[in-house]
């Protein structure tokens, strides 16, 4: 059996870490100029092309003024922070052994195909999106798919419909028993409904699957993998 521990880490706080990333990715700015990072360089001339100013009114006013030369800093939504975030706070339950963060594509990515297995190789036209990690609990094998998505929009609406179409697939096939699949939701846009939603293409019994928030996850092993 699982042991149960007094309390669980808190969840992970996203926004504050990536504004945490953000303002360090904006004092690195004028180290990435001086050195003619490509990123920022491509950048600067974006806006020396929107704008019309000098490369040499840019760089003294990167030199000068910390606001101006924040506008140039990496966006850190774009290195997987999220990810990341979700990665480092899972592997530390004591429940979760062997965590792995899987290859996002290529030959050693996982997937599911459209008969509900999970996969290294499958045609693009007879696959979900991309698995992101892995791990053992006690003696299943748990697959999970991590999604932090903010307001409402175009491209929420397709993160939630891939959520969706790789949970109905495991529903209508997956044979082995000793296996788990969790979707991982976080940030506002899972609303209560939409969460509904997800459940409703999950499994109750083995193989299980279910949707939830990343704060779930340790009692959801807890009650299930015992």
């Amino acid at each position: 059996m699982l042991s149960q521990p007094d309390s669980y880490p808190p969840a992970p706080d996203y926004e504050a870490i990536s504004r945490e990333e953000w303002r360090l990715n904006a004092e690195g700015v004028k180290h990435d100029f001086r050195r003619r990072d490509p990123n920022i360089m491509q950048k600067i001339d974006a806006f020396i092309e929107r704008f019309g100013f000098s490369k040499t009114e840019i760089s003294d006013k990167i030199e000068n003024d910390v606001m101006f030369a924040a506008w140039f800093a990496k966006d850190p939504t774009r290195t997987s922070i999220h990810e990341r975030v979700a990665a480092s706070w899972l592997e530390k339950l004591p429940m979760i052994q062997h965590f792995e963060t899987l290859k996002r594509s290529g030959r050693d990515a996982l997937y599911i195909t459209n008969d509900g297995d999970i996969r290294y190789v499958a045609k693009r036209h007879n696959r979900s999106k991309s698995l992101d990690f892995r791990w053992i609990t006690n003696s299943f094998t748990v697959y999970a798919s991590h999604k932090y998505t903010g307001q409402s929009g175009g491209a929420q609406d397709n993160q939630f419909k891939n959520v969706k179409e790789f949970l109905y697939r495991f529903r209508e096939g997956g044979e082995v028993e000793s296996t788990i699949l969790l979707a991982i939701v976080d940030g506002d846009y899972y609303t209560l409904d939409r969460m509904i939603e997800l459940r409703n293409l999950c499994r109750n019994t083995n193989p299980k699957s279910w949707a939830l928030k990343i704060d779930d996850v340790p009692k959801w092993l807890q009650q299930n993998c015992g």
